[in-house]
């Protein structure tokens, strides 16, 4: 068993300022089954549970949980009920308007897809409302972006009267990206007519329409047969990878002894393939899958259909030369035998070699061997048995912790002799079954236990046993002394100025290598933030909560036939460290999403504030989210201020540079060029220059000297004789049996 600290609930925080939440689509059963439910509302005041010693439980944050769709809903045995059947809906202004709000909000470039158009025109809605009706009100829960076609309404927050929006004007954009409460109330100031696009429909169908696309382009190339070396790990990431072009009638994708540096697949549509030097045998030698001879034209030529990768002779001529199509190693390019033009309107996907070798590795290598697996590649074939010697009798509890939303928290004292734990204290969290069933938690509950069963590093909190009663859960974690590193960035508690740049990089080096660690287990962490880490009474760091945990790959079913997919649908964890993928849950998401958080808690740590706010305590949602994806298109401004942190002299500008490079290669919007995400994996991330002086065994094993050691106190608050009482449960416990 590692070293751990206390955890906390899932639904818990002490930031008032940052929202941290689990959102997505709308399950259309009652009830969440797999990953938590919505929690709003005072009902549920969702504290921290947990709180460190020492800690000062602050106002508790304001929390939206909120569950997503699973892959039978996006294969269409569930279907939300406002898509709109008739796929020719050509109505252009309401098309434009919303193509453009969304675009807007985004700063998306798919609107000129088709697929794209598809879906949106599927999911628009036509509205009408008259004088002094009230489109949304503020508090109450909402699905639908409204944008006006004509009319005026006007915003009011607070019972104040706000701005005035006219025709072409967007309210509600936060509905498209997860399910929180209105921001303000809307009212119609006279008849307007209004075009709404809902969350649920539209995240549905662009679910669909990925998921579809990235399944049948990896089923592609492993029907190519060129790339059996790749498991379908690195295949899904390969197709990720991939760029998108649409093609019209006649366009040349390459001409003849001009260079070509592009392995391309046909996914809709028909190529030809002529050459005036090679014979048609000669051709279908070189083309040998899915392809047919026309001799109608001039030249004959091959006829390629949907499905065919043509990028075998340049993967082949990077790995062997043959003298008569030499590689240019430089350009990662040979000149082309053929001639390939499209029939017709065609799709297709195309990676360059210096794509493949940057995601899989060296190209000679992998179609060899096969590229490295680092994502899961300590996953235990079967997770080790939680101690299930221990009952709640073997602990004396002593002192309050924290309280939460499904109980409290305790301190214990293993009091069972001759056992490995007698003596040592321990963080117990207890949870009323009635309260967890009430809010539709069993599945998510045992997840986090599952997640918390496996852990066993120094830097990750660890489990030493679950036990239940007839009433209540309970998790036995570990207990350190120690307090949340989020107190010790926003309440001011003194660091040495001198020392912040070695601090922090202190803190970045332990937190990495706990994410390493996750990582290498199959799990996204998927809630990278200061409140989730906490400084130890050393000065070391450790993380906690796997609330938001998933492990993958999982399987789905896509058109009938169940396959591994690496990704996920929720959008969940705290605004400002979403990732660009995570906006628009439809796109899916894997572990990469750890490695955007990463980069902004990187940047927090020095700059005392996160990449995406203007300050410290910024909860203007729309704002931040616009700036997360307008990262796309504008870097992040690393700036002087920042940059004096590091301190003066030749050395100390060498730092910057480095802390700038990694904060830029970590804030990548496309995951196939996020560092961690790379040929290298996280061992890229360890030899970058930022690190180079870092000791990663010394870290690992808490070895290493901290640069600042936190002063602890104690807890005093008593338990109580009621600590581990509940409300009575008068379920089913058969849902249970495996806890």
């Amino acid at each position: 068993m590692g070293s751990a600290a206390l955890g906390k609930m899932p639904e818990s925080e002490t930031n008032p300022t940052r929202g941290s939440m689990k959102m997505g689509i709308k399950k259309n059963n009652n009830e969440a089954q797999n990953e938590g439910s919505k929690r709003t509302g005072s009902d549920d005041p969702a504290k921290r549970i947990g709180t460190p010693t020492g800690t000062a439980t602050t106002a508790m944050r304001e929390q939206v949980c909120f569950n997503d769709f699973q892959a039978s809903d996006i294969e269409g045995q569930v279907r939300p009920s406002t898509i709109n059947e008739q796929a020719d809906n050509d109505d252009s202004e309401g098309y434009r308007l919303v193509a453009t709000a969304l675009a807007a909000f985004t700063n998306g470039d798919e609107t000129g897809d088709a697929q794209f158009q598809s879906i949106i025109k599927r999911t628009i809605m036509k509205r009408k409302i008259i004088q002094g009706e009230i489109l949304m009100r503020q508090g109450d829960g909402g699905d639908e972006m409204y944008v006006l076609e004509s009319g005026t309404v006007q915003v009011i927050k607070n019972n104040v009267r706000g701005d005035v929006i006219e025709a072409g004007g967007v309210v509600g954009e936060l509905a498209l990206i997860f399910d929180a409460p209105r921001s303000a109330t809307v009212e119609a100031l006279e008849d307007c007519v209004l075009w709404a696009l809902s969350r649920v429909s539209f995240q549905f169908l662009l679910a669909k329409q990925k998921l579809r696309s990235r399944v049948q382009t990896a089923k592609y190339l492993r029907e190519a047969g060129c790339l059996m070396k790749l498991d379908e790990f690195n295949i899904a990431r390969l197709a990720v990878a991939m760029q998108r072009d649409e093609i019209f009638n006649n366009q040349t994708l390459v001409e003849e002894d001009e260079m070509l540096e592009k392995c391309y697949l046909v996914i809709e549509g028909q190529v030809s393939i002529s050459s005036t030097k090679l014979s048609i045998d000669d051709l279908q030698k070189m083309f040998p899958n899915k392809t047919k001879v026309d001799t109608s034209g001039s030249t004959p030529c091959l006829v390629c259909e949907s499905g065919h990768f043509l990028g075998i002779a340049l993967l082949s001529a990077a790995v062997c030369p043959h003298p008569a199509q030499p590689f240019d190693d430089a350009r990662k390019a040979m000149r082309s035998a053929v001639t390939i033009q499209t029939l017709g309107k065609v799709q297709c996907s195309y990676f360059t070699i210096k794509q493949f070798e940057s995601v899989l590795g060296p190209v000679k290598t992998v179609m060899a061997n096969g590229a490295q697996k680092h994502f899961g590649s300590h996953r235990r074939a079967s997770v080790p048995k939680i101690n299930e010697v221990l009952t709640m009798s073997d602990f004396s509890i002593s002192t309050f912790l924290g309280a939460g939303s499904f109980g409290k928290v305790v301190l214990g004292e293993c009091k069972k002799r001759n056992h490995p734990a007698f003596g040592k204290n321990f963080a117990i969290k207890c949870m009323g079954k009635h309260l967890i069933e009430k809010g539709g938690d069993i599945e998510h509950v045992k997840s986090e236990k599952e997640l918390l069963g496996r852990m066993n590093h120094p830097l990750v909190l660890g489990l030493l046993s679950a036990i239940q009663t007839k009433d209540v859960l309970y998790l036995v974690t570990d207990y350190v002394e120690s307090i949340s590193l989020w107190e010790v960035i926003y309440k001011r508690i003194d660091l040495p100025a001198d020392r912040r740049a070695e601090i922090s990089k202190f803190w970045a080096a332990h937190v990495f290598e706990a994410l390493s660690y996750v990582h290498s287990e199959g799990i996204a962490y998927r809630d990278l933030k200061p409140e989730n880490l906490l400084v130890d009474k050393m000065g070391h760091i450790i993380l906690i909560d796997f609330g938001f945990g998933k492990e993958l790959p999982q399987k789905i079913t896509s058109n009938g036939e169940e396959v591994w997919s690496n990704l996920t649908y929720t959008v969940c964890g705290t605004v400002e460290y979403l990732a660009p993928e995570m906006i628009l849950g439809g796109h899916g998401h894997d572990h990469t999403v750890d490695y955007w958080a990463f980069g902004c808690l990187l940047f927090e740590f020095i700059a005392g504030r996160t990449p995406f706010v203007d300050s410290a305590g910024e909860d203007d949602y729309r704002k931040i989210i616009k700036k997360i994806c307008a990262s796309r298109f504008h870097a992040i401004d690393i700036s002087e201020r920042v940059e004096g942190i590091f301190g003066t002299g030749q050395a100390a500008k060498s730092e910057f540079s480095y802390f700038r490079d990694l904060v830029s290669q970590l804030l990548k919007t496309e995951t196939h060029q996020r560092i961690g995400n790379l040929s290298g994996g996280c061992d890229d991330v360890k030899r970058h220059n930022y690190f180079s002086t870092v000791d990663w065994a010394s870290i690992a094993n808490k070895k290493a000297e901290a640069p600042w050691i936190p002063r602890i106190h104690a807890p005093t608050k008593p338990a109580g004789s009621d600590a581990t009482n509940v409300q009575p449960y008068q379920g089913d416990n058969s849902s249970f049996a495996d806890w």
